[in-house]
């Protein structure tokens, strides 16, 4: 399996983030943002912070 490099581009003013790799992008509404930390903080406790409130 290749290594993926992936970009997290959060916009802070609408909570919506790009999240890209090499071959395309996908725009993140805020409810999947939350949803992807979520995820993301229960399997990297100690490397996540919370989301600004």
């Amino acid at each position: 399996m290749p290594d993926v490099e992936l970009r997290y581009v959060p916009d802070q003013r609408t909570g919506e983030a790009v999240l890209a790799c090499e071959t395309g992008s996908v725009l993140l509404d805020a409810d999947e943002v939350s949803a992807l930390h979520d995820t993301l903080r229960a399997h990297m406790p100690d490397r996540m912070r919370p989301l600004p409130a």
